[in-house]
């Protein structure tokens, strides 16, 4: 058996020291979730954000992670963006509540990256639970894709989710759009499909 030198003992040891170290600060960093780019998430170049203003429907949700798989409890949702300021949006949404039969009416207030516009930052005005929004792609006349995450109780959940300026997509766009997103990393298995006909009364 070789024997370890004298004089390489403490390199050997410094570079144990230097291992241990950075694997006890990749632990630390899994424990304290955050919304910093978990996937290879990309903005879209050239967002016009004017172009998103005015009623979106949420076709479908696609979760991160197999635990986040449910069935939906509510229906018909959309979303209504209206300016409110400089860099600044603020955001209506709308659902059926399938637990307690009625309307749903939730506010936002948005805050747009002012160099990246395709990001942002969504607050809650009920809750002040933050969410963060990247939008991936859009077209802005028909369909928009986005990426959000948010931490809640040091869990971070992430969600695709597919917008369109109609309640229905054609097919073809569809099934293009499920590839698009399977190729972030959500596949079809974690789909939450959106019903936009049972709306309550």
């Amino acid at each position: 058996m070789a024997k370890i030198s004298n004089r390489e003992t403490p390199q050997t040891f410094l570079q144990l020291i230097f291992i241990l170290t950075n694997l006890v600060l990749y632990v630390l960093s899994q424990q304290n979730e955050t919304c910093t780019r978990t996937r290879r998430i990309t903005p879209r170049s050239f967002f016009n954000v004017e172009d998103m203003l005015g009623l979106w429907y949420i076709h479908e949700l696609y979760v991160g992670e197999e635990q986040d798989i449910t069935e939906p409890n509510f229906s018909c949702l959309h979303f209504t963006f209206f300016n409110s300021g400089i860099d600044s949006l603020a955001t209506e949404e709308v659902y059926w509540n399938m637990v307690t039969n009625v309307t749903d009416v939730l506010w936002s207030d948005i805050a747009i990256d002012p160099v990246e516009p395709a990001i942002w930052k969504v607050r809650s005005r009920q809750s002040g639970q933050e969410t963060d929004w990247v939008w991936l792609h859009a077209d802005f006349s028909t369909w928009g894709v986005q990426y959000g995450c948010s931490v809640v109780s040091n869990y971070r959940y992430e969600i695709m989710t597919l917008f369109t300026r109609e309640k229905i997509l054609d097919l073809a766009t569809l099934h293009c759009l499920r590839q698009v997103m399977e190729g972030y990393g959500f596949p079809e298995g974690h789909i939450k499909l959106i019903d936009h006909n049972n709306c309550g009364p």
